[in-house]
């Protein structure tokens, strides 16, 4: 690719996981990620595709304009850094809205969880910290939206020797009850009407913990309000395993009456693409269009496993559930 060139910053925002020196991409300070060949034609076109395409670059989006009157106020609960981008992003683009916040809940992790340790180790801190920037660039950067994490340790960080378990926890009900008491202080300061929450699909703990606590919230709120939704998304990559899918879906159902929900995101392919990239210490071997691809797949699954193929009907669909009733 020759020698590195100016990169439009009105169009293009950099990752700052990557610098660029000479004809050298590092990645977090440590890294030889790309080395270009110094007698390389590409042209400035070919240079912007490639960028885009290994995830150092993503293109800009116009950013929506929130109405200060109509449309919903919503607070989507994060267990992790991502999880907002992976799973719940398509239902904030497809809604009319005036206010969103991502809440995360838990970002200290072990550094024998990240993902490019074959290649480099990383110091804990440094990773919880790239993480949350992570984020403030995915959430309030990209998107537009409110963001606050609370910085929380994941599971094994708290004690547990994995980080799954079965369909409910008795160790975590201190914790629950904290965060259920966090998630109702902020829907009612905010006077948020829909609370979108993990599903808890695959068990993971800290999933479980968070569907726990907006529970216990929206049990509270739901008293003086009931016009409040409570609203649960499919947490992708867990989602794929549709064994552990309808596991968990049989098991809320004993205790839960939820209507299925379907999200048009076929026109919001890319852009749930790029934010996903812009967490590049979570993905060590994919690119842009890998990723692409793959949560192609995932809309189209959902699309396949509900919906009668019609000619006039999205093929690309992403599966949520309302709370409709305790039992």
């Amino acid at each position: 690719m020759g020698k590195m060139f100016t990169i439009d910053r009105k169009k293009y925002l950099i990752l700052p996981h990557f610098k660029f020196i000479g004809n050298k991409i590092i990645f977090l300070d440590k890294y030889k990620y790309f080395v270009a060949n110094k007698n390389s034609t590409l042209n400035y076109a070919g240079k912007i595709d490639f960028l885009l395409n290994e995830g150092v670059i993503i293109r800009k989006r116009a950013k929506k304009k929130i109405g200060k009157r109509g449309g919903h106020k919503i607070l989507v609960i994060e267990p992790h850094p991502d999880d907002f981008a992976l799973s719940a992003s398509g239902f904030v683009l497809n809604k009319k809205y005036r206010d969103v916040k991502v809440l995360n809940i838990f970002s200290k992790t072990l550094a024998v969880n990240f993902p490019w340790g074959n290649k480099f180790l990383i110091d804990e801190d440094d990773f919880e910290t790239m993480r949350i920037r992570e984020s403030e660039i995915a959430i309030k950067q990209y998107f537009g939206l409110n963001f606050e994490s609370l910085r929380l340790p994941l599971a094994q960080k708290r004690g547990h020797r994995n980080n799954f378990c079965t369909q409910k926890i008795k160790s975590e009900g201190a914790l629950v009850k904290v965060l259920s008491q966090k998630f109702t202080s902020e829907i009612k300061g905010h006077n948020y009407d829909i609370l979108l929450c993990p599903l808890g699909v695959q068990n993971h703990i800290d999933h479980i913990v968070a569907f726990e606590a907006c529970m216990l919230a929206y049990k509270k709120i739901s008293k003086q309000n009931n016009k409040f939704q409570l609203i649960f998304y499919e947490e992708y990559p867990y989602a794929r395993n549709k064994k552990s899918l309808f596991e968990r879906l049989k098991y809320l159902n004993t205790f839960l009456k939820l209507e299925k929900t379907f999200v048009d995101v076929s026109n919001h392919l890319q852009t749930i693409n790029n934010a996903i990239m812009i967490y590049r210490t979570q993905f060590d071997d994919i690119n842009s269009e890998q990723m692409l691809n793959l949560i192609e797949k995932d809309f189209q699954a959902v699309f396949s496993e509900e919906i009668t193929p019609n000619k006039n009907e999205p093929r690309l669909l992403q599966r949520y559930y309302k709370l409709e009733k305790i039992l």
